[in-house]
């Protein structure tokens, strides 16, 4: 667990070089990912499910029936395909995408009855309102085109939109940081509230409901 998300240094925004925008893509990450994963889940089925399964399946659970179209953005390995199923008690027709083939290729094979594209956040190829439901999860704090990725899920989105695991300041301005992610060099960000809600509405979002 040392080794997830470590060594975070203050950066700005122009020193985010072409690797580190591109480093989730790399080979390293998915298996090591998987095997905090596995962890994950083995505490969820004895009864003990992390608490940001919790509160995601929380955020949702007023707006799921059975078989309504859910569309993950930064999907990893497709693992909140089985964690929402399991804990919302239904079935989903569940889309996931993710900028990494690996973890593409990875989720495919965990879950092939689900449905896995390689696809950029920003530049989604799904028509207006196609999903009811649209969750970006962990995705935000790792890409410089925010906006744009919020901008999209709204776009792609018939009814809500869940910004799940995005790390936010109440006051301060939203900070750049440079870090390694399971031993690969990459960033984060750590965005001002008012920042994001005020992109949320210009995308067209009405807020609804905030869980910690």
């Amino acid at each position: 667990l040392a080794h997830v998300s470590y060594a975070q240094q203050p950066i700005s925004s122009s020193e985010i070089s072409s690797d580190l925008a591109v480093s989730w893509r790399s080979e390293e990450i998915p298996r090591k990912q998987r095997a905090l994963v596995q962890r994950e889940l083995a505490d969820l089925y004895c009864g003990r499910p992390p608490k940001i399964f919790q509160v995601l399946s929380h955020a949702l659970q007023p707006h799921v029936r059975p078989g309504i179209g859910l569309l993950e953005v930064g999907c990893a390995s497709g693992y909140y395909y089985e964690v929402l199923e399991y804990l919302l008690n239904t079935r989903l027709a569940y889309v996931g995408v993710d900028f990494s083939a690996a973890m593409i290729r990875m989720a495919r094979s965990y879950y092939p009855q689900a449905r896995f594209e390689v696809a950029d956040g920003a530049a989604l190829r799904f028509e207006d309102g196609g999903f009811p439901i649209v969750v970006s999860s962990g995705v935000l704090l790792h890409v410089q085109n925010y906006a744009g990725h919020i901008a999209e899920a709204a776009r792609v989105a018939s009814d809500i939109v869940v910004l799940h695991r995005t790390p936010m300041y109440r006051a301060a301005p939203t900070a750049y940081f440079k870090k390694r992610a399971y031993g690969v060099e990459t960033f984060e960000l750590r965005f001002n509230e008012g920042e994001l809600a005020r992109l949320c509405g210009q995308a067209g979002l009405e807020y609804l409901a905030r869980y910690e």
